[in-house]
């Protein structure tokens, strides 16, 4: 079985790269066999970086000569060449006896930018908002706090910063937990001693050059005597409703999680009262509120949840009770199988 997989190794690829601008490459991957196919690898390290395994930047499959574009988009936390290896595999995955390899020139990394800030110039906003900025790279997290000033200055802030993966390290939110004084002009700001992790300054005005901050003014409103809207509900009223989901509710705004407890909850199956659960999600100054029973609820029967009390962080409390009512399914899985529950630990 390993002589059949070493039969017919395919030959060692020949690389020739060109450079077409500071950040796109073209890399030609010539061979002698022109005829048989055969999967080609191309992989990315930086040249100065013994300790960082390669990156794919791309498998292929084909014959003859290959023609492939290398793009960076400026984005990535290196500033150096890069070394691009290249290797032919055949059909069991053995690969050629050595690898061909071509190195770029210097590539530019951009210094960090501003992506997006959840208010504006001139904006008016709650005393109990939350600043939430995107940045375009990975921040260097403990110049954030030095490179940020907010006059006249609160009381408290509490800095968080995103722990989904897609943010990581370049969305951070800002807290205010003794509220933003109303009716009051604010000068927000960033300087320039912000920066990527490598270094790069932040480039406030997006110019492209690094070296400078940014600032915007807004205002808080005079008062805020409204308490906490409902604007999404699932399920909808007198929908038939799985013995073993979750009730959803979205409100317009973030709610004071002391507030909410075993007196403003009250989930009830058939006139009896139920225990549940419940777990609060705040998300872009957003909070969803996720209610559940402890046990399953019984099939075909009549349910009713009720909310009263709620506040949000201001302590402006809902104006009225709420009352949602639904119904079960007639069904219910009476055994399961669980592949993983998910409920013992890492």
């Amino acid at each position: 079985y390993e002589n059949e997989n070493n039969e017919g190794l395919p030959e060692t690829p020949e690389a020739i790269i060109s450079q077409v601008s500071d950040l796109e490459y073209q890399v030609d991957i010539l061979t002698t066999n022109q005829d048989d196919s055969i999967w080609t690898v191309v992989a990315l390290t930086p040249s100065d970086s013994t300790d960082i395994s390669p990156i794919i930047e791309g498998t292929y499959y084909g014959s003859g000569n290959m023609v492939i574009p290398i793009n960076f988009d400026g984005m990535q936390l290196y500033e150096g060449t890069y070394d691009i290896s290249i290797q032919n595999f055949n059909r069991y995955w053995v690969g050629s006896e050595t690898i061909a390899q071509v190195t770029t020139e210097p590539i530019p990394s951009f210094p960090p930018t501003l992506l997006d800030l959840n208010i504006e110039q001139g904006d008016t906003v709650a005393a109990n908002t939350v600043l939430r900025f995107e940045f375009s790279k990975e921040m260097d997290q403990s110049s954030f706090l030095p490179a940020f000033s907010l006059s006249p200055e609160p009381d408290t802030l509490v800095i968080e910063w995103s722990e989904y993966w897609e943010d990581q390290g370049k969305a951070v939110s800002i807290y205010f937990p003794e509220l933003l004084e109303f009716a009051t002009e604010y000068t927000m700001s960033l300087s320039s001693d912000l920066m990527d992790m490598i270094g790069l300054q932040f480039d406030g005005d997006m110019n492209g050059i690094s070296g400078d901050g940014m600032s915007i003014t807004f205002y808080t409103e005079a008062t805020d005597l409204t308490g906490p809207q409902v604007t999404n509900i699932y399920p909808p009223s007198n929908h038939i409703f799985n013995t073993e989901g979750v009730f959803n509710i979205m409100f317009d705004e973030v709610l004071d999680i002391a507030s909410i407890d075993t007196v403003s909850i009250q989930f009830q199956s058939n006139g009896q009262a139920l225990t549940v659960d419940h777990i609060e999600y705040t998300l872009d100054e957003i909070t969803t509120l996720s209610i559940k029973p402890f046990s399953p609820l019984l099939n075909n029967s009549n349910c009713l949840i009720t909310l009263s009390g709620i506040t949000d962080t201001i302590g402006n409390s809902m104006p009225h009770s709420l009352e949602y009512y639904f119904n079960t399914t007639d069904f219910y899985y009476s055994n399961r199988t669980f592949i993983d529950r998910f409920n013992s630990g890492a």
